[in-house]
């Protein structure tokens, strides 16, 4: 909060790349719309690790006292009585929520406690029908102005015109000239100047901080782009195309929002050039309506990973993991059970 007890004109949040927090899911980024129009902000920015990086999230990290402070605790089941059955599958809906609500209201109670670089936690149980579930849909014309997406990083930034957007409060348009955070591209040093390497370049090309990057003339390689996408060093570059606007060259994180655009915002449905999905090597895991793909990279002869919608994958011949019978079920121990002596005498 600033001095006058609104919210900070800029925010940038890191998330855990789950399918409730990914800033590619459109739930996702409408409630991000929806906040940036009620507190006022200049930008708000939602970014998350890739697959295998997660250590690396400052969002992880900040978990951490919070979970060595459960160390210990125990959180009983059955407090007003067990719901389930020999085979820990529910039998009582109703009875399962009050449990769940105690547990949940013990934990706040725990958490509420703490202080964490010298603030301190606030927490509470929120019951589920107290959370909005579904915000409203955002206009597309307004939409193609405001917002850019990518696989891990999403951005809502004002205009420049007052007659759509408040007047920011900050001085974020003097760092980003062209309103946005630029995309990331590799530096290559040859012996004249700097330059980016072509996309296939399989030389020792290294990304630049962001501010080198803002303070270095680079004119990347378009490659066939109206303009340099945030996904253009992604592990599977035929699928870029597919995701850009061929009329202004915006980039979408899936084939719906580039239809959507071009439907709305253009007057005319996209061509069809969805027809080759990715084949990946094999399938790692699935959640919801996504494949987790392991892709091998010819330019760099190294295997990558990354999760796409069902429909942008060819799963013929692969074997989709299911999760077992036994993983659907959380094992649950009552308090004996878990203080019970794990020794035995000898006779």
């Amino acid at each position: 909060m600033t001095e006058s007890n609104t919210v900070k004109p800029v925010i940038i949040i890191f998330v855990d790349g789950g399918p409730d927090e990914n800033p590619r899911y459109r739930k996702v980024k409408n409630f991000a719309i929806e906040h940036f129009k009620k507190y006022n902000l200049d930008a708000l920015f939602i970014a998350t690790n890739a697959p295998g990086r997660s250590a690396y999230n400052r969002v992880e990290r900040r978990m951490a006292p919070l979970s060595k402070r459960l160390a210990g605790v125990i959180l009983p089941h059955e407090h007003f009585g067990s719901h389930l059955d020999d085979k820990g599958m529910t039998t009582d809906d109703d009875l399962e929520k009050r449990n769940f609500q105690h547990a949940g209201e013990t934990l706040a109670e725990v958490w509420r406690d703490m202080k964490i670089d010298n603030y301190d936690v606030s927490a509470e149980y929120r019951q589920p029908e107290d959370s909005k579930q579904d915000p409203a849909e955002p206009n597309q014309a307004w939409y193609s102005i405001h917002v850019r997406e990518s696989q891990y990083f999403l951005q809502v930034v004002k205009c420049a015109d007052e007659s759509c957007c408040p007047p920011t409060r900050s001085a974020l348009k003097s760092v980003f000239a062209d309103t946005f955070i630029p995309p990331p591209c590799p530096i290559l040093q040859t012996p004249s100047k700097l330059v980016v390497p072509s996309l296939l370049d399989k030389g020792t090309s290294k990304f630049s901080p962001l501010l080198v990057r803002l303070s270095v003339a680079l004119s990347p390689p378009l490659e066939g782009f109206k303009q340099m996408p945030y996904n253009f060093l992604s592990i599977c570059t035929i699928r870029l195309k597919e995701k850009v606007c061929p009329t202004c060259g915006i980039y979408f994180t899936s084939h719906k929002g580039v239809q959507m655009h071009c439907r709305y915002v253009h007057g005319k449905p996209v061509q069809d050039r969805c027809e080759t999905r990715v084949r990946p090597q094999r399938l790692a895991a699935k959640r919801a309506n996504e494949f987790l793909c392991i892709v091998h990279r010819y330019e760099t002869s190294s295997e990558d990973a990354d999760w796409l919608d069902e429909d942008e994958v060819d799963t013929s011949g692969l074997t989709i993991p299911e999760p077992s019978s036994s993983a659907l079920q959380m094992p649950v121990m009552r308090e004996s059970e878990w203080l019970a002596n794990p020794w035995t005498e000898e006779q």
